[in-house]
């Protein structure tokens, strides 16, 4: 009798664990079901996109901000392979690129670069010193497959590079000006009021075509040069063309001008280095007492008639 009751209740027990681990394994599958249609439903919620063509990449930062989006929600055991991309905001050179996660939902964003500005604004600077524009950047970004800005963002971001460009040329300037000043009082090279005299060298440019008709540029520049320091002390250009004021009719709304000349192609060298030479003085205190430059007897004239009578 002991025995047949041990090996009935160790049946009763058996059938016990069994039932619960059935309930449990039911559960588990019920859970893991219910689970699966949470995402399901979720991932429903949103379409993952496909970026096409290629961007530029601050390397070291956009992995360290990738390993931050894969620890978004460790509890959940999210990772990398979760986050969805669903969407990209392009400033220039630079991406914002949208993910979310098709567990938990979040949503990150990931940028290409630290600093979209700096990004745009340096391309626009390599070309400019190159001597090309936005066309010749679009050649070469499209080649490669980078999506390329628009001409007015590039317009916009030129001009704020120009403006601060003209602002440390002045700086440069003025720099030079402070060291011819400083050789020519050690060389006693002063007037009786004590006014730096020094020596410049000066030279301009205007293009004349040689071929079918005889064309002179629309444009000019010229430079007056310090002779010991051979840094520059004064530069311009001359536009006689501006596109906007060909556009636009002459009532039109306020625009940055370039045109700011109304003679002669031919006249725009000497008219530069004689309106450096009568600003030289309020400018930086100096007086330019000797030119060194070519043989242009014609300029060399009407820069001396400019400087005799201060037009």
């Amino acid at each position: 009798m002991e025995s047949s009751e041990i090996t009935s209740e160790n049946v009763c027990g058996d059938i016990s664990r069994n039932s619960n681990n059935s309930q449990h394994d039911n559960s588990r599958i019920v859970h893991e079901e219910r689970l699966e249609k949470v995402v399901r439903k979720r991932n429903q919620k949103f379409e993952e996109i496909d970026l096409e063509g290629r961007r530029i990449v601050d390397i070291q930062y956009f992995i360290d901000s990738l390993k931050l989006i894969a620890d978004h929600a460790p509890h959940m055991g999210c990772t990398l392979n979760n986050m969805k991309v669903v969407g990209e905001y392009m400033n220039g050179f630079s991406s914002e690129i949208k993910f979310k996660c098709n567990m938990c939902s979040e949503t990150r964003t990931v940028t290409t670069v630290y600093d979209h500005a700096d990004i745009n604004s340096s391309a626009i600077m390599g070309v400019t010193t190159m001597g090309s524009g936005f066309t010749h950047l679009n050649h070469l970004i499209s080649s490669i497959d980078i999506p390329m800005f628009s001409p007015s963002t590039y317009n916009r971001i030129q001009d704020e590079l120009s403006d601060i460009w003209g602002e440390i040329a002045l700086e440069e300037m003025a720099r030079a000006a402070e060291e011819e000043k400083r050789i020519a009082m050690e060389c006693g090279d002063v007037t009786t009021d004590e006014i730096p005299l020094i020596t410049v060298v000066c030279d301009g440019v205007w293009a004349k075509r040689s071929y079918r008709s005889n064309y002179s540029s629309l444009s000019g520049a010229a430079a007056i040069v310090g002779y010991k320091t051979r840094k520059i002390l004064y530069l311009a250009v001359s536009n006689k063309f501006g596109i906007t004021c060909k556009k636009l009719p002459d009532d039109a709304l306020y625009h940055k001008c370039y045109r700011n000349w109304s003679g002669s192609s031919s006249a725009m060298e000497s008219d530069i280095i004689a309106e450096g030479f009568m600003k030289s003085l309020g400018m930086h205190g100096l007086i330019y007492s000797q030119m060194v430059a070519d043989g242009d007897s014609s300029c060399y004239k009407k820069f001396l008639i400019a400087i005799l009578t201060g037009k």
